[in-house]
């Protein structure tokens, strides 16, 4: 058996605990991990739709829902732009704050 430590040496979305903690959905959660990992040194990122549904596996439609369930929870905010991709800003969580 080949094992390895995961610290390091993994690189891509991270699903932070106070999300895990959440009650939003498995899509949900994974689409603010995503969206952190777009959104990297900045507060915000852009990927069209289509994009995330795409690294999702799943349909706009979902890719929509997951959405709204991340702005309900107040850990982002959606900017539609006309002609272009929407901007997420990411919000300081509540359970970050002190």
């Amino acid at each position: 058996m080949e094992t390895f430590v995961p610290r390091g040496n993994i690189y891509g979305p991270i699903l932070p605990q106070f999300v895990l903690e959440t009650k939003l959905t498995l899509g949900a959660k994974v689409m603010y991990a995503i969206l952190c990992n777009y959104a990297s040194e900045r507060d915000h990122c852009w990927p069209s739709q289509a994009t995330l549904a795409a690294r999702l596996s799943c349909s706009i439609s979902s890719v929509k829902k997951y959405l709204g369930e991340l702005v309900n929870e107040r850990l982002i905010e959606v900017q539609n732009e006309k002609c272009r991709s929407s901007i997420y800003y990411m919000l300081r969580p509540a359970a970050l704050l002190s």
